[in-house]
């Protein structure tokens, strides 16, 4: 049995992952966390497993230099993309769900049209092996890929090749992540993981050395950490955190305001991968020694209440569970949407429940004071996001002017 190289989980509910050991893919159930199928059609290494966003699809490298897509379902193969020369190790889906972009040994990134099979564009720049990629969140055409040869450089694939930007990390390096808001980077490679300012021109913010081994992995999670210290108690958004393993078979968590180690546990064998579900309730490790731990945190209150209205929502009687309640009965829904309809992760489904109770009540409104006045706190709160999402807006568009410009 080989170790368990790769980790990668669907970003939606009910968040399957796919785990990559040997010659072989196993896509696990997201719910029960058992393995419900195996795609073996690899005739050497498999590398790189990883789910599109649905879940529905899977592409994946191997030391033939084949990229392969399959369908989650049914296992067969949809596209074998063919191009790289060497063996590619890691593959990743476009946010779009229609391209993939892969990296290989040949030292060369390539960008691929999945419906066609076209190979879009060759990104030469790295002189070793290319052992990690990323997607920028501030658009699906920026990528970033960490080589063997200790840089890490920026692309848009749009440009025809060249880099947009490009950082020295000092090692090898084994893993790439981009913070929430795409301003910064994080590299891993060696004993170390560096903090890059890519708005800055790939200023070196921090060096954190915290491992005795080879940092293998990294990841930046977002709400996953106790509410800043700039919010209070009822903050609805938790703070990003920054997870690493290491050879060393230690798993490690930051404080980002800090960059120190709050949390750590230590596994039975050298850590070569992790993944974190979509709704941070799940997290997966790959070991050298080919276990795969996967452990489960404890959901607060407020994924409880979603959830349930999630399968209200998926039975189709979200309105008839809302209908015949009092102004005594209605209190708790209202407060809870009040509180979390502007949470990025739950907001398409309140704003359903929301648009339903409307629906069910908008004729009986004025009649209780107190449900008036959660009306018009949620009111006040859908503004304020309104506003926020102008100014979002505002700031993605001189980001996007920044980086146009950088590139000339």
């Amino acid at each position: 049995v080989g170790g368990v190289t790769h980790v990668d989980f669907m970003q939606e509910s009910p968040y399957d992952f796919a785990i990559t050991s040997s010659t072989r893919v196993f896509l696990y159930n997201g719910k029960t966390k058992k393995m419900k199928k195996q795609f073996t059609r690899f005739k050497d290494k498999a590398y790189s497993g990883c789910l599109r966003s649905d879940g529905k699809v899977i592409a994946a490298g191997g030391e033939t230099g084949l990229v392969q897509v399959f369908d989650a379902g049914s296992r067969s193969v949809l596209r074998q993309l063919e191009g790289h020369t060497r063996p590619v190790h890691t593959v990743k889906f476009g946010t779009d769900k229609l391209h993939v972009f892969s990296g290989g040994d040949d030292a060369t990134a390539r960008w691929w049209d999945v419906a066609t099979g076209a190979q879009l564009t060759r990104l030469d720049g790295h002189s070793d092996y290319i052992r990690a990629a990323a997607a920028s969140p501030v658009g699906p055409e920026m990528w970033a890929t960490g080589g063997y040869d200790h840089t890490c450089n920026l692309w848009d694939v749009r440009s025809g090749g060249s880099t947009v930007l490009s950082v020295n990390h000092g090692a090898p390096i084994e893993d790439v992540a981009f913070f929430p808001s795409g301003s910064l980077m994080a590299t891993a490679g060696g004993t170390s993981v560096c903090i890059w300012d890519v708005l800055g021109g790939g200023k070196l913010l921090r060096r954190v050395t915290s491992h005795q081994k080879t940092v293998t992995c990294v990841k930046i999670i977002a709400d996953i950490g106790p509410p800043s210290l700039l919010g209070g108690e009822d903050a609805p958004n938790a703070s990003t955190r920054m997870i690493t393993g290491s050879l060393d078979g230690h798993l490690k968590i930051y404080d980002l305001d800090k960059f120190q180690v709050c949390h750590a546990s230590k596994y039975p064998g050298p850590i070569l991968s992790l993944g974190l579900s979509g709704d941070c309730g799940t997290m997966a490790v790959g070991l050298a020694n080919g276990i795969l731990s996967i452990r489960n945190r404890k959901k607060p209150r407020d994924t409880v209440v979603v959830s349930v209205l999630e399968e209200l929502a998926a039975m189709g009687c979200m309105q008839d569970a809302i209908a015949g309640r009092d102004a005594f009965g209605l209190a708790p829904l209202l407060s809870f949407l009040c509180r979390f309809l502007t949470e990025p992760r739950y907001v398409r489904l309140l704003l359903t429940v929301a648009q339903q109770m409307l629906d069910v009540y908008g004729g009986v409104v004025g009649q209780a004071p107190a449900v008036d006045e959660k009306l018009r706190l949620l009111k006040e709160r859908i503004n304020v996001e309104l506003l926020a999402q102008q100014d979002l807006f505002a700031v993605q568009g001189m980001l996007d002017t920044l980086l146009a410009g950088s590139m000339r």
